[in-house]
C-alpha cells in the first residue's frame, strides 16, 4: 500500500477526531495564583490565605517541597547553617518545622510531605492543584501585566486557566515570568558587571549543577548488587573519584553526597534529561564501586532508595528593581524594603561538578543580611512576585540565598505582599513607593515572625505596647546545674554571653587537671545583629591550680561603653575540662570550631559590682522599682544590672529574638506545685481582639526538615526552652488587685512559636485545648488585662515569652 496513502488517511482522521474531542477546560478565578509548590511557593500560598485572599497553589509535581520532598530529599539549611548564632528562621517554615519536629522525630521524608500537605489544607482560602504544569500564559501588553496563565493536569486530563490580579513565580526556573515575557538572568556574571570579587573575569553561561540523593541500608544478611548496563563501571569511577580526591563511604547517604553534582556546564533546563541521565550512571556506578569493588565493608548494605528527579540549584534569575549582590550581603546591607533575611554562607561550586579538579565546593561566611522586596517582583511585569532560586540576585549572592529555608521566607514575604498589593489596589512596586504603606507591609511580616533585622515592633494598634507589665518572677543569669562529667579542651572554644554596664567577671565550671595557664582572647561584634567575635577587645593570661569541679573567674575588661554579646576565645589545654549545663540560659552558650554547628550550655554565672545578689535563681517581682534602667525604658540597651536582663518588660521591647542582648522573660523555676505567669495591665478597659504570643523554641538550634546523620538524639526532640502548657486569663480590676476573670484558653500541648488567639475564629484549632469563653460567636473580650500563666515546658523548668502582643 502506498505509505503516501496511509499518512494521508491517518491525518483525515485524526483531525477529525481532534475537531470532535477536546479536554476539559476549567476557568479558575483567584486573587492570587502561585506557581511552584516548593517551600517558596507553599510558604507565599499560606501567607496570602491567612491575610484573606483567595490562593490557587499550582504544583507540577504529586506533592509539595520541591527539593525538600521525599522525590530529591535535600535538607532545608539556612543562616544557622551559615553560622550565624540565634537565626534560626521563624515565620511559616518555622511553624512546619516545629511541626515536624513533633510529628516526624526520625526525619521521614515521607512524613515531611504530610506536614506540608496539612498545613496547605489547613487553609480553606487554598485551592490545591497539583500535577499541574504551566505551559501557556497570558499578557496585557497596555499594563504589561500577567492576565492568566494555563497549565494542563496529569491524570485528570484538565486544561487548567488560572486568572488573578497578582501572580508569583515560584517555580525555581522562573518558568512563569520566562512565558510572560520577564527579564531574566542566567548563568556567572563577569567580575566587573557588579564588581563582585568572587565572580570570574569574564562572564559565561555557566551555573551550579544539580545532584541526584541515594539512601542506603544496612541488613541483617548479605546483599548482592548487579549493577545495571547503563552505569559507569567501578574502574571509571575510581578515576572519576581519584580527579577531585572525592571520597565515599559506605555509610554516606542522603545529603552527605551533595557533591554528586553534573551540569553546571550545560543548560540546566533544556538539557534536564541529559543531566539526570548522567547523574543516574554515577550514582548507580558509585553504589557498584561501594558494593563489589572489595575496598568497603559493604556485604550487608543496600541501595534503598534513589531518586529519579535531579535537585536543581539554579537556573534563571528573574530580574527585579534592584540585584542584589556580594557586597551587600558582605556588608550585611540592611535595606530600607528589607522584607527577610538571609546567612547561608556564599557557597560557590566548579561547573564541571564531579568532574572538576578542583574542590566541590568554596564558601565564604557572611553574616546575616536583608533580602529587599525589590529583588522579589519583576521589573518588567507589573503584577509579577516570585520566590526562590529565581530572585533577583547576582550569580554570586544567589549562591548564598538559594537554599531553603531563606528561599521560604521569601515566599512568605511575598504572600503577605500580595494581600497589601490586592487590600491597597497597588502594584508590588506601589509598596515600596508608598513608604507609608511599607511601614505597615514590614509591621505586618513582624507581627506574622518574619524577621526584619534591627526592626522592632511599632504597630499603633498593638495595644500591649501600652500596659504595665509584671511577673511572679524573673530568672537571674546563670546556669549552675552541671552534667557528671567535663569537656576537654582540645580545640578552640567560644562562649558567648551578655554584657551590661556592671559585668566585670564571670566564672565557669571547669576541671584543671595539672597547674597550668589558661590562653584567652575576649572579642565583640562588629554589627548589633551579629553573634560572632569580630573585634579583639584584650587578650588575658590566668593561671590556674590543680582542681576538681572549681569555679574559674574570668575578668571582663570593656573598656567601651558596650551593652551586647561578648565572645571568649579560650585556647587549647588538654589540661582544662569544662563543664556543660544540664539547663539552658538563653544568651549564654558555648562551641568548639569545627564542631558542626552544635552548642553548649556551659555552667556560667556573673560577678557583678550590684549589690543585689548573683547566685539566686530567681526574684520575685512585686514593682519596677526592683530594675535599674537607664533613661530611656524603651531602649534595648536600657538594661544596667546583668541580673535583669530576663524582666518581664522585655516583652513588649519590641523585639521577638536576641538582638544585642536575649529580649525575652525568663521566670524563676516552675515546678508541679508553682506555675509562673505574667501579666499585662492596661490603665482603662479594654476591648481585646487578638493576642498574639511569641515563645521560645530555642532559636539557636538548625532544624532540618530531614534528620541528618550527624544529629545527635536531642536534636531530634521538641525544643526544651518552649511552653508546652500554658492558660491565658482576662483580668479584672478588683479592689487594688487585678484577678483572674475568664479563663480565655487552656492548652495543653504547644507546638508552637507563634501563637495567634483569634476571639473572632474558631479557637478549636487549638490542641487539647479548653476554652473558657461562654459564647462560641464572641468576636472580643473585654478586660484591664491579661495574665499569660506557664504550666509546664517541654523540658527546661523556665517560661519563656519573647513577646506579648494585643490588638
Amino acid at each position: 500500500m502506498d505509505n503516501k496513502y496511509i499518512h494521508t488517511h491517518i491525518d483525515n482522521i485524526a483531525d477529525s477526531i481532534s475537531a470532535k474531542r477536546d479536554f476539559k477546560a476549567i476557568n479558575v478565578i483567584k486573587d492570587f495564583v502561585v506557581v511552584g509548590g516548593g517551600l517558596a511557593g507553599t510558604c507565599a500560598a499560606i501567607a496570602a490565605a491567612r491575610n484573606g485572599l483567595k490562593v490557587a497553589l499550582v504544583q507540577d509535581r504529586p506533592i509539595l517541597g520541591g527539593n525538600s520532598s521525599s522525590e530529591i530529599r535535600v535538607w532545608s539549611l539556612g543562616a544557622i547553617g551559615g553560622g550565624n548564632f540565634f537565626y534560626e528562621e521563624t515565620g511559616i517554615i518555622g511553624e512546619m518545622k516545629l511541626e515536624n519536629l513533633y510529628r516526624n522525630s526520625e526525619g521521614n521524608p515521607y512524613f515531611w510531605d504530610a506536614v506540608l500537605l496539612d498545613f496547605v489544607k489547613r487553609e480553606e482560602n487554598i485551592e490545591l492543584f497539583l500535577n499541574t504544569f504551566i505551559n501557556e500564559v497570558t499578557t496585557d501588553p497596555k499594563s504589561n501585566s500577567i492576565v492568566s496563565c494555563t497549565g494542563w493536569q496529569m491524570g485528570s486530563e484538565k486544561k487548567i486557566k488560572f486568572h488573578a490580579p497578582i501572580f508569583a513565580d515560584c517555580t525555581g526556573d522562573g518558568t512563569l515570568g520566562y512565558l510572560a515575557g520577564a527579564e531574566y538572568m542566567m548563568g556567572r556574571e563577569g567580575r566587573d558587571v557588579y564588581g563582585e570579587s568572587m565572580a570570574p573575569d569574564k562572564g559565561d553561561n555557566y551555573t551550579l549543577g544539580s545532584s541526584i540523593f541515594f539512601y542506603t541500608k544496612k541488613t541483617d544478611r548479605k546483599v548482592r548488587y548487579v549493577k545495571p548496563d547503563f552505569a559507569y563501571d567501578a574502574q571509571k569511577i575510581k578515576q572519576i573519584l581519584a580527579n577531585g580526591n572525592r571520597i565515599v563511604s559506605v555509610k554516606g547517604s542522603g545529603c552527605d553526597y551533595w557533591w554528586f553534582e553534573f551540569g553546571g556546564t550545560l543548560n540546566t533546563i533544556s538539557d534536564n534529561e541529559k543531566i539526570k541521565d548522567e547523574l543516574q550512571k554515577l550514582v548507580y556506578g558509585i553504589w557498584d564501586y561501594i558494593k563489589n569493588s572489595g575496598e568497603f565493608d559493604a556485604d550487608y548494605y543496600t541501595l534503598e532508595w534513589i531518586s529519579y528527579i535531579p535537585g536543581k540549584r539554579e537556573s534563571r534569575r528573574l530580574l527585579g528593581d534592584y540585584v542584589l549582590k556580594q557586597d551587600d550581603l558582605v556588608s550585611q546591607r540592611i535595606f530600607e524594603d528589607a522584607a527577610c533575611y538571609g546567612g547561608w554562607s556564599i557557597d560557590t561550586h566548579p561547573p564541571e561538578g564531579i568532574y572538576s579538579k578542583e574542590p566541590a565546593c568554596k564558601q565564604i561566611k557572611v553574616g546575616v543580611y536583608t533580602i529587599p522586596l525589590r529583588s522579589m517582583y519583576s521589573k518588567n511585569i507589573n503584577n509579577l512576585l516570585f520566590a526562590g532560586r529565581n530572585i533577583s540576585a547576582s550569580h554570586i549572592a544567589f549562591a548564598s540565598t538559594r537554599v531553603m529555608n531563606t528561599t521560604a521566607m521569601m515566599g512568605h514575604a511575598i504572600g503577605t505582599a500580595a494581600y497589601f498589593c490586592i487590600n491597597n489596589g497597588v502594584s508590588p512596586r506601589g509598596i515600596y513607593e508608598d513608604k507609608a504603606l511599607l511601614e505597615n507591609y514590614k509591621n505586618q511580616l513582624l507581627k506574622e515572625d518574619c524577621t526584619i533585622i534591627g526592626m522592632k515592633n511599632s504597630d499603633p494598634m498593638d495595644i500591649a505596647r501600652q500596659a504595665k507589665v509584671s511577673a511572679s518572677s524573673f530568672r537571674t543569669p546563670q546556669n549552675i546545674i552541671p552534667v557528671e562529667h567535663s569537656k576537654q579542651i582540645v580545640k578552640d572554644l567560644y562562649i558567648t554571653f551578655p554584657v551590661v554596664k556592671n559585668v566585670n567577671a564571670f566564672q565557669i565550671l571547669m576541671d584543671v587537671n595539672e597547674d597550668t595557664n589558661l590562653e584567652a582572647a575576649l572579642f565583640i561584634p562588629d554589627r548589633p545583629q551579629n553573634f560572632i567575635p569580630e573585634r579583639l577587645i584584650n587578650k588575658l593570661t590566668l593561671r590556674l591550680n590543680k582542681g576538681k569541679a572549681i569555679w574559674v573567674d574570668i575578668p571582663v575588661n570593656i573598656d567601651i561603653e558596650y551593652t551586647g554579646p561578648a565572645i571568649l576565645k579560650i585556647s587549647p589545654n588538654p589540661n582544662l575540662g569544662i563543664y556543660e549545663s544540664k539547663e539552658s540560659c538563653t544568651g549564654i552558650f558555648y562551641y568548639f570550631v569545627n564542631d558542626g554547628r552544635r552548642v553548649y550550655n556551659p555552667c556560667f554565672r556573673y560577678k557583678t559590682n550590684s549589690k543585689k545578689c548573683s547566685v539566686c535563681d530567681s526574684r520575685d517581682l512585686v514593682d519596677s522599682s526592683n530594675v535599674n534602667y537607664s533613661e530611656d525604658k524603651n531602649d534595648i540597651r536600657s538594661i544596667t544590672d546583668i541580673n535583669n536582663l530576663y524582666i518581664p518588660e522585655n516583652v513588649t521591647n519590641g523585639y521577638n529574638r536576641p538582638y544585642i542582648l536575649p529580649n525575652l522573660w525568663i521566670s524563676g523555676r516552675i515546678s508541679r506545685d508553682k506555675s509562673q505567669y505574667i501579666d499585662l495591665r492596661f490603665d482603662e478597659e479594654k476591648t481585646i481582639n487578638e493576642i498574639v504570643l511569641f515563645f521560645n523554641p530555642n532559636l539557636n538550634t538548625e532544624r532540618n526538615n530531614l534528620r541528618p546523620g550527624f544529629w545527635k538524639e536531642e536534636d531530634s526532640q521538641m525544643p526544651k526552652e518552649l511552653v508546652k502548657e500554658y492558660k491565658i486569663y482576662a483580668l479584672d480590676d478588683n479592689g487594688n488587685h487585678l484577678q483572674p476573670k475568664r479563663l480565655l484558653i487552656h492548652e495543653r500541648n504547644n507546638k508552637s512559636r507563634y501563637v495567634r488567639l483569634s476571639f473572632s475564629e474558631d479557637l478549636s484549632n487549638f490542641s487539647n485545648c479548653n476554652c473558657g469563653i461562654d459564647d462560641e460567636h464572641v468576636n472580643e473580650i473585654k478586660a484591664k488585662g491579661i495574665r499569660i500563666e506557664v504550666i509546664d515546658t517541654w523540658g527546661n523548668p523556665y517560661a519563656e515569652i519573647f513577646e506579648v502582643r494585643v490588638y
